[in-house]
């Protein structure tokens, strides 16, 4: 479990050097620290989502699936919620651009985290199955 969550922190710094240090170079130093909240907004619920996942998988079946299926549904509520916030009482978050990087990614990150999710999943089944990875 911690290997995924390692994989998904690595990912998003790597996501917002990659995308923030050439948007820096032609929109300015704001645009790093937009990016970097971003990141940390989708972030964080997604490292919740492989936690409770984890804990979720072995447990009846429907826990697994109302893990992944509310763990989306909170994220999408909590990012949703915490940018607005940001962009209606922050006058440094108070740009289009900074919605642009939250949705960019949340995409992205959330794409990751299902794509770890999956994968986390074959491993835990080969491994009970006895047939190795």
């Amino acid at each position: 479990m911690t290997a995924r969550a390692f994989v998904l922190v690595i990912v998003a710094a790597a996501f917002w050097l990659v995308t923030g240090l050439p948007a820096r170079q032609f929109f300015g130093d704001e645009t790093l620290v937009h990016g970097g909240v971003a990141v940390m907004l989708s972030l964080i619920p997604g490292m919740l989502t492989l936690f409770w996942a984890n804990w979720a998988y072995g447990q009846n079946p429907h826990q697994e699936v109302l893990a992944i299926l509310g763990a989306t549904g909170v994220r999408l509520f909590g990012v949703l919620l915490l940018s607005l916030v940001l962009y209606m009482t922050v006058e440094f978050f108070h740009r289009p651009a900074f919605l642009f990087w939250v949705a960019g990614a949340y995409c992205f990150l959330l794409t990751v985290e299902v794509l770890l999710l999956l994968r986390g999943r074959a491993i835990q089944e080969q491994a009970k199955s006895g047939t190795g990875v």
